[in-house]
């Protein structure tokens, strides 16, 4: 984005206005944008970047039609096509992806999904979402101005098109929701062959969301996973808890080998880590650091740590600074508490992986069978002959 401005031929006064917008826009705030926006309309109405600023606040609105339409006008009006490619086929592909949505509304969300069977989702979700937002906007001490946006895809297929990720990525990582373009997107369990925790995963977005719009997103991606995943379960129970034991089997091994994925490695998104293997364990290291952070001060250190992000400290510093020391004694502090949980490996242990189902085996709403829903890592294992053979004989 700062290429496009450097690109545009702005006097002064304007080129001031057009960043005043681009910085509302990148902080996730719609609404200082808009205002923004208002001042270069009224300074140049006719500009090709008044057109293309407001296409970018119609996308944030979930407007996508009308934001493909604005881009093309600032075309029209002389902006160079492809400094907005990127911007218009994102538009477009919402567009595409949300046509003929169900939409259904709670008292702080908006949720969005293709008529047919995942507008059973819809009821479940609201009211989980609803039970998160009770406990996390007191948690992390900020409250959305409106109605949060939650779009359901069919498959991890459109959840690529209207996304930057690759479906590879998405089969490689294991990612299968974002909280992008102030908006939760989240793709069905009929998607995969095991389907997956999706509640868990919606209230995971949202912890995201709130972060995000708290620190003005400068949240560095390892520090905004780790509240993610310490907060994820807080609709059902309270925050933190025991990690899941593929995460506890990892790292078990990986405390035990010294070969922790450094936090650094997990920039710009762990949906970009080069295995479903690296994520898990990324994901247990970060949730650790959290927890950690909460033992020593509570929900209080993690809103300081937020807020010293959005003032402009480094996060390592604001972290350390929140939990009453220097990132040294942090770090030392949060490898001690690791070690003090005494995670165990286990053996045959299945390693989540994104097993996506084929578009035609989702159409014609076929259930995965036994063999479908289980890894060949777990079928080539001794506890499994074991089950298939107990299986076997339940069903004579």
């Amino acid at each position: 984005m700062i290429a496009l401005l450097l690109a545009l031929s702005l006097g002064s006064p304007l080129r001031f206005l057009a960043e005043s917008v681009e910085a509302q826009l990148e902080a996730w705030d719609v609404a200082g944008a808009s205002k923004a926006l208002d001042e270069l309309v009224q300074t140049r109405p006719d500009s090709p970047e008044a057109a293309y600023f407001r296409g970018r606040i119609l996308f944030e609105q979930g407007k996508y039609d009308e934001a493909s339409k604005a881009y093309a006008e600032a075309t029209e009006r002389g902006l160079n096509k492809g400094a907005l490619e990127s911007d218009a086929r994102l538009a477009k592909a919402a567009a595409e992806e949300t046509k003929g949505n169900e939409v259904f509304e709670s008292a702080h969300f908006s949720l969005r999904t293709r008529p047919g069977k995942d507008t059973l989702l819809a009821p479940y979700a609201l009211e989980a979402l609803e039970k998160a937002y009770s406990g996390l906007t007191k948690d992390l001490g900020v409250e959305p101005a409106h109605k949060i946006r939650v779009e359901i895809y069919d498959s991890a297929r459109s959840l690529a098109h209207v996304s930057p990720l690759t479906i590879e990525q998405i089969k490689g990582s294991g990612t299968i929701a974002l909280c992008k373009y102030s908006r939760l997107m989240v793709t069905s369990p009929k998607a995969l062959l095991r389907g997956y925790p999706w509640l868990d995963t919606v209230s995971h977005e949202f912890v995201h969301y709130l972060v995000t719009q708290k620190g003005r997103n400068t949240v560095p991606i390892w520090l905004q996973e780790g509240l993610a995943k310490f907060l994820e379960r807080r609709w059902r129970e309270p925050a933190g808890g025991r990690i899941p034991p593929a995460m506890e089997h990892l790292l078990a091994k990986a405390l035990h080998s010294g070969h922790l994925i450094p936090f650094e490695a997990m920039h710009p998104s762990m949906a970009k880590l080069p295995s479903a293997e690296d994520a898990t364990l990324a994901f247990a290291e970060v949730a650790n650091a959290i927890a950690y952070l909460h033992e020593k001060g509570g929900m209080a250190a993690l809103r300081d740590a937020i807020k010293r992000v959005a003032e402009g400290d480094d996060a390592r510093a604001a972290v350390a600074a929140a939990a009453g020391g220097s990132w040294a004694d942090f770090e030392r502090g949060w490898r001690a508490f690791m070690a003090a949980q005494h995670y165990k490996t286990f053996p045959a242990i299945d390693i989540p992986t994104t097993h996506i189902r084929k578009a035609g085996a989702i159409a014609s709403g076929r259930k995965p069978s036994e063999d479908d829903a289980l890894s060949s890592t777990l079928k080539a294992s001794v506890p499994f002959r074991h089950l298939r053979l107990g299986n076997m004989l339940l069903r004579r």
